[in-house]
C-alpha cells in the first residue's frame, strides 16, 4: 500500500491523536490542498523578497508577539534555529547552549564552528531536564566572558518553562544576545492560566512552531524578532537555509492560524483552558500512574499543562508499555514514550470529549495496575559527556565504527539521541563513557530506540581513528 493510501486508511480509524500536529486531523476549510499550491506568480509576492501579501502576513504574525518583526517559516523551527544562531554569531564565537536543546541547535553551532559550552539543569525523577535558572546562565556567562549567544529552550518537549525574565536580564546586563527554542510554545501568551510567550520575556529573538499547538500544517513555524536591527542579519541567513520553492499551501495554513489567533484567540483559549481544569480533576485519584502537572510546581520555574506527562515510575511500568496499553486498548497514540513516561500533546482543538476520553483510558489503565506486582524500573538521565573537540572538528574527522560495548574512551564522530525529542545523548567530539552506555542501553531496553545519521544499528557507533 503506498503512503498516500496508507494516511487515507489511517485517517479512517478511531483514533485519539494526543500529539501533534495541533490541528488534530480537523478541518477548518475543506479545501484540497492540490487547488491551492501554487508557485511566485503575480500577485502572490515572493518569500525571501516579501513586498506585498507576505509582507501582510509577516506583519501581522509580528503583531501577535508585540515583536519588531517575524519571519513565516516553512521549514519548522529547525530552519529558525539555523538561520538565527547561524546570523547571530560568526566563526570561533563562544555560545552558552542548555544541554537539552534540540539537535537543531548543536546543528547550527556546528556549521558555524562555535566554541559551545554548556549548562547542565537539574533534572527531574524521571530524567527529563528540568528549567535553567537564570543564576546558572550568569555562572556560565562570567566563566565565559567572550561568549555572545544564549540559547535555551522553553517550553521543553516535556512543557518545562524557565525564567526567561530573569534569564534575559542577566544576558542582557552583560551584553549578549538571548534566543529561545520555543518550538513547543506557540500557544503561550493568548490567555491567563498560560505561561506568558517568550519574546515578551525579553527574548531578542524566538521561533515558536504553529503546527505543534496550534492548528496549522506541519512545518510551519514563525521566528520573532524583538529588536529590528537584527533583521538583516536573519534574513540573510534565512536566504541561505530556507526552500526558494516555499509551499504556499503551508504559507496559506499560517495565513488561516493568524486569523484564527486575532479573531478568536479568547473564545478558542478559553475552552480549552476549562478542557483542561477538566482533565486534570478527571486524573486526580490517580493511585499508580503519576501525572507531572500533580507535581510540577514543586520542581521547575513554571509548567505548561497543554503537555500531559504520564509517569509510571511509581507503577514499575515503563513510557513504552503505557504508550502500548493506550494505542490497543483505547485507541489513542502519544507523542512520545520515553524510559518511564509519556507525553500527550493537547491543543485547542482538543475538548472535552477527547480529553475525557484520554481520562477514561489512564484511569481504567491505572485501577489495572498492581504495586504489589510491579518491577524495578531505572530512571535515565543524560549523561555529562566528557568534550575534547568541536563539534565542527569532530563532525569532520576521520572515522571508524565500533562495537557500542567497546567505545568507552573513545571519541565520537555523531550524534546519538532518542527521536523524540531529539537531545544527544553524546554529540561530536565527546568521549564515550561508560554512563553514556549505559543510557543508551537503558533507553533501547525501554523500548526507545536510539538513532543517529547514517546508523541502522546503534550497536556499533563512529568514533575517531
Amino acid at each position: 500500500m503506498s503512503l498516500f493510501d496508507n494516511l487515507l486508511e489511517y485517517s479512517g480509524r478511531d483514533i485519539l491523536p494526543m500529539h501533534m500536529p495541533g490541528h488534530k486531523r480537523q478541518s477548518f476549510d475543506g479545501v484540497l490542498p492540490y487547488k491551492i499550491d501554487i508557485t511566485e506568480i503575480d500577485g502572490f509576492d515572493n518569500l525571501h523578497n516579501r513586498q506585498g501579501i507576505l509582507k501582510d502576513l509577516a506583519d501581522r504574525c509580528a503583531a501577535l508577539r508585540n515583536a519588531g518583526c517575524a519571519f513565516p517559516l516553512v521549514g519548522g523551527s529547525t530552519l529558525g534555529i539555523l538561520a538565527t544562531v547561524y546570523a547571530l554569531t560568526k566563526p570561533g564565537d563562544t555560545v552558552v547552549i542548555a544541554r537539552g536543546c534540540h539537535k537543531a541547535v548543536y546543528h547550527a553551532c556546528e556549521i558555524r564552528d562555535l566554541n559551545v559550552k554548556y549548562i547542565f539543569p537539574a533534572t527531574d525523577k524521571d530524567g527529563f531536564f528540568l528549567s535553567i535558572t537564570p543564576e546558572s546562565v550568569e555562572k556560565a556567562l562570567i566563566d565565559n566572558p567572550d561568549a555572545s549567544l544564549v540559547v535555551v529552550t522553553s517550553p521543553t518537549y516535556e512543557g518545562v518553562i524557565s525564567d526567561i525574565k530573569g534569564i534575559s536580564d542577566v544576558v542582557h546586563r552583560r551584553g549578549v544576545k538571548l534566543f529561545v527554542d520555543s518550538a513547543h510554545g506557540a500557544h503561550l501568551g493568548f490567555c491567563d492560566g498560560f505561561a506568558p510567550d517568550s519574546l515578551s520575556q525579553g527574548a531578542d529573538a524566538a521561533v515558536e512552531s504553529l503546527h505543534k499547538t496550534l492548528p496549522a500544517l506541519t512545518q510551519t513555524a514563525v521566528l520573532f524578532i524583538k529588536n529590528i536591527n537584527i533583521f538583516d542579519k536573519i534574513e540573510n541567513a534565512l536566504d541561505i537555509f530556507e526552500t526558494s520553492s516555499p509551499s504556499y499551501v503551508l504559507l496559506a495554513s499560517i495565513d488561516r492560524c493568524v486569523s484564527l489567533l486575532e479573531d478568536k484567540s479568547n473564545e478558542i483559549f478559553s475552552s480549552y483552558k476549562t478542557s483542561l481544569n477538566n482533565f486534570y480533576k478527571s486524573v486526580s485519584g490517580l493511585k499508580n500512574l503519576e501525572i507531572y502537572a500533580h507535581r510540577a510546581k514543586l520542581s521547575c520555574f513554571d509548567y505548561d499543562r497543554s503537555k500531559i506527562v504520564i509517569s509510571g515510575i511509581n507503577a514499575g511500568i515503563t513510557g513504552n508499555e503505557i504508550a502500548e496499553k493506550l494505542r490497543k486498548d483505547f485507541g489513542t497514540e502519544v507523542e512520545a514514550a520515553y524510559g518511564n513516561y509519556v507525553i500527550c500533546v493537547t491543543s485547542v482543538c482538543d475538548n472535552d470529549k477527547s480529553l475525557q476520553r484520554l481520562a477514561n483510558a489512564l484511569i481504567e489503565i491505572d485501577g489495572s495496575l498492581n504495586k504489589n506486582e510491579k518491577f524495578a524500573t531505572q530512571t535515565i538521565k543524560y549523561p555529562v559527556p566528557g568534550i575534547k573537540m568541536s563539534l565542527f572538528q569532530a563532525a569532520r574527522g576521520s572515522g571508524e565504527y565500533i562495537p557500542l560495548k567497546d567505545s568507552v574512551g573513545r571519541i565520537s564522530t555523531q550524534y546519538i539521541y532518542a527521536y523524540p525529542p531529539g537531545i544527544p545523548i553524546i554529540a561530536p567530539g565527546e568521549l564515550f563513557t561508560k554512563e553514556i552506555i549505559d543510557c543508551i542501553n537503558s533507553l533501547e531496553k525501554s523500548g526507545t530506540k536510539c538513532s543517529s545519521a547514517g546508523c541502522d544499528n546503534i550497536s556499533k557507533v563512529k568514533v575517531l581513528i
